[in-house]
This record gives C-alpha cells, sequence and structure tokens, in this order.
C-alpha cells in the first residue's frame, strides 16, 4: 500500500473532516464536517453562542489528531473501516477486543446516556439564557465560562496526567 503523504495528511487535517477524506474514510470526514460546521450557527440560534467555541476547540484539537493516528494506522496496514463519527463508535468493537456482546451494549448504552445528558445540559441552558436575558449575574458567568474554561480544563487534564497511577 502506497504511503500518503505527511505534508497532505497536515494541510487537510487543518480542516475539520477534510482529513478523514483524504484518508479515504469519507463517511466519517462528511459527518465530522458537518457536525463541526453546524455547532456555531446551532447554538446561536439557541442563544448559546457563546458556548460555540467551548465545543469546537476541543473537537477541532480530536479531529486533528485523530487524523493523525488513523493515517498511522494505515500506513501500518491496519483495517480503519468508515463508521459514522459519532454513533458507531462500537461497531466492531466486540470482534476485535473480545467482548462479550453484553459488555458493548452498556458501553452503547452509556454513549447514548453520555449523548442525553449533554443534550439536556444544552436544553437547560438554553432555556435559562432565554429566562435570564439581561442579568448581570448571568452575564458575568457567561463571560467567566468563556474565558477560563479552557484554560482551566488544560490544568485539570494537564494535572490528571501527571497524577494518575501507571
Amino acid at each position: 500500500m502506497q504511503k500518503r503523504s505527511n505534508f497532505l495528511t497536515f494541510i487537510s487535517s487543518l480542516v475539520p473532516g477534510l482529513g478523514y477524506m483524504y484518508l479515504g474514510l469519507m463517511k466519517k470526514g462528511i459527518q465530522a464536517m458537518v457536525i463541526f460546521f453546524l455547532i456555531n450557527p446551532l447554538f446561536s440560534f439557541i442563544g448559546l453562542g457563546w458556548l460555540a467555541d467551548i465545543i469546537q476547540i476541543p473537537l477541532w484539537f480530536y479531529l486533528f489528531f485523530d487524523t493523525f493516528n488513523i493515517a498511522h494506522k494505515l500506513d501500518r496496514g491496519e483495517f480503519v473501516s468508515d463508521s459514522d463519527f459519532i454513533f458507531n463508535q462500537y461497531h466492531h468493537l466486540s470482534k476485535r477486543e473480545n467482548l462479550s456482546d453484553d459488555n458493548v451494549n452498556n458501553m452503547r448504552d452509556k454513549g447514548g446516556l453520555i449523548i442525553g445528558s449533554v443534550l439536556v445540559i444544552i436544553g437547560v441552558l438554553s432555556i435559562i439564557n432565554k429566562l435570564f436575558p439581561n442579568n448581570a449575574i448571568y452575564d458575568f458567568i457567561k463571560q467567566s465560562i468563556g474565558t477560563y474554561f479552557v484554560p482551566v480544563l488544560f490544568v485539570f487534564v494537564g494535572v490528571y496526567l501527571l497524577v494518575k497511577k501507571k
């Protein structure tokens, strides 16, 4: 199998989803691109535009580095299925990892639980945003979250990585 250009992989991975498409994963690439580019208009429409960047930045990093991870797997000759971007993460897991069907179904249930929880949180935030449109305290909280969330998240993840047991 011919190795892909690292430079073209890098350039295409700068646009979310395009890197997957360059690697031949069209379904995953289109879904990732649509999800990424719909976050801002969707969140602005429901009044949570300030939350869009908080979601898009980590998603962009994930897509960027996952593109390189998949490229390295393909270069090693490993099979990478063109599965759904979000909803089909555990498609072939039971065969690869020798897990029982119950374990795979539990993981799918947890994925549904996480997605459902995120949707409930977004809905509640949208309702709160509509109820308190010009409240100074609410505006301060929104501004603080938008300003400090990513740096605080980096600190917590860094501390976790430093102190976790190996």
